[in-house]
């Protein structure tokens, strides 16, 4: 996710009883032999679609479903994550504590 995207917080959640399948390694993230550089949301370049696999779709369920349901588990953080956020003119992210 690109950094102008995400905001710093404080806020930590336990994770450790996320059970993550083995084949998850850096293989699995890396990017197919045959993928083209350049912009993926390019439209009508010629380019192919990526394609997610149906495991690949189970995997994210499979570990969606875990992280949520710790999230959960935190008082209020549910909402906190749903919730809309935005920065108003002269606001500065990196002095911001939440």
């Amino acid at each position: 996710m690109n950094q102008a995207y995400v905001i710093v917080t404080s806020q930590a959640v336990d994770i450790s009883a996320v059970k993550v399948p083995a084949t998850m390694d850096d293989n699995y993230f890396a990017r197919p032999a045959d993928a083209e550089e350049g912009d993926i949301l390019a439209a009508g370049t010629g380019k192919k679609a990526t394609v997610v696999s149906e495991g690949r779709k189970k995997d994210q369920e499979a570990v969606d479903t875990q992280v949520l349901a710790a999230i959960k588990k935190v008082p209020q953080l549910d909402g906190y994550v749903k919730a809309r956020f935005s920065l108003k003119k002269g606001v500065k992210p990196h002095e911001i504590k939440f």
